[in-house]
């Protein structure tokens, strides 16, 4: 009787029998197939998001509704628990928190839940996401509990991902995620919600910038406005004073006169004084104006 391996290696065996080695490999290969094609639908869409994103970010002038946008586009990218937008307050070390995830909270918990959060993050440099704004770099951390920058907000964050929002290599603020999942964020979540900070950061700037001409300019119109109230209020106390006013050039022409002068000096309308030289009209002596100014 022949030994097992001599029968493995019989001329006699069923040779249109693959072995299983070869059933293992087809089915790895198939897997890895499914798992590339899946990977390549997943980047198309992501690559879908980031352009339609950078259409929306550029619609809006309003800071706080791109901070949202922004928000709602990395939802689409990434899974994460909380998500915050914190900007570089202009001129002093502060930061100011532009957008956050909701939480799925009302109106009203949601309002006392940022108030808290915002009291967590005074200063630039303080926290991951004012680390991140100040030095401009990312950080990807699988185990905030082992990371000394990271300040708690929420008991149950466990990872968390950071990187800078930039624009022509200065850092205006950054861009944050976290996750009750330990380890949570890939280095190819990294590169992607990098890339996306880059187009939400020129959103954010340039809403910002529209907001602050617009600010300007609806100053500059107060401005404006009161400049002409006052105008008005000067007008009527030289038109309506009792006294005698006028204005005049150097070599004594009327600029303007009020009624009272008029009167004054028996012309029956200001129009009329106004055509009279003030020192052959006005002077008994043509040279005792010259003597006064």
């Amino acid at each position: 009787q022949k030994s097992s391996g001599e029968n493995l290696m019989s001329p006699n065996r069923d040779k249109s029998r693959p072995p299983k080695d070869a059933f293992r490999a087809k089915r790895r290969t198939a897997t890895e197939r499914k798992a590339a094609a899946k990977n390549g639908e997943r980047g198309v869409v992501r690559l879908r998001v980031l352009y339609q994103s950078s259409l929306v970010f550029g619609q809006s002038h309003d800071p706080a509704r791109v901070g949202k946008h922004i928000i709602a586009t990395v939802e689409q990218l990434v899974n994460f628990q909380r998500g915050s937008i914190w900007l570089i307050r202009e001129n002093t070390a502060g930061l100011d928190l532009l957008a956050h995830s909701d939480l799925g909270l009302g109106s009203d918990a949601l309002a006392k839940e940022l108030a808290r959060v915002r009291s967590l993050v005074p200063r630039l440099g303080e926290g991951i996401s004012g680390w991140v704004a100040l030095h401009g770099e990312p950080i990807r951390t699988a185990d905030v509990k082992r990371e000394p920058r990271y300040i708690e907000a929420d008991p149950v964050i466990q990872s968390e991902l950071c990187v800078p929002l930039k624009v022509g290599g200065r850092t205006i603020g950054s861009l944050n995620v976290e996750s009750d999942l330990r380890d949570a964020f890939s280095e190819h979540d990294e590169q992607l919600l990098t890339t996306l900070a880059n187009q939400a950061a020129i959103a954010i700037e340039n809403a910002r910038l529209f907001h602050k001409l617009e600010s300007d300019l609806n100053e500059h119109k107060r401005t404006e406005e009161e400049l002409r109230a006052s105008k008005r209020r000067l007008s009527d106390i030289f038109i309506f004073a009792p006294v005698g006013i006028y204005q005049s050039t150097r070599d004594g022409t009327f600029i303007t006169a009020n009624n009272a002068l008029a009167e004054m000096l028996g012309y029956s309308s200001v129009e009329e004084l106004l055509k009279v030289k003030i020192a052959t009209g006005i002077y008994f002596e043509e040279n005792e104006r010259q003597r006064l100014i």
